[in-house]
């Protein structure tokens, strides 16, 4: 994401759940804590972001014009088809 702080994110770096240690480090620990503020977090395990994060690329690939974005076209214009 770019400019996280821009976005309300806070953590880049870090999951928010605690992660567990039989899962290679990329799931979390069953039962464990997770944070409070799912909003400020970029990924939620060590594999998926967060649901604030999602929401924002869903809006990237639905309305944008850019092809970084959506290529060849976004998701808007392939639903008029």
């Amino acid at each position: 994401m770019d400019h996280p702080a821009k976005h309300g994110v806070r953590e880049t770096g870090r999951a928010c759940c605690e992660m567990s240690r039989s899962s290679s480090g990329v799931l979390c620990k069953k039962q464990g804590p997770v944070c409070r503020d799912r909003t400020e977090y970029v990924f939620f395990d060590g594999l998926h972001p967060t649901d604030a994060v999602n929401a924002r690329i869903a809006r990237k690939g639905y309305g944008s014009s850019s092809p970084e974005h959506a290529y060849p076209i976004n998701v808007k214009k392939l639903a008029m088809l």
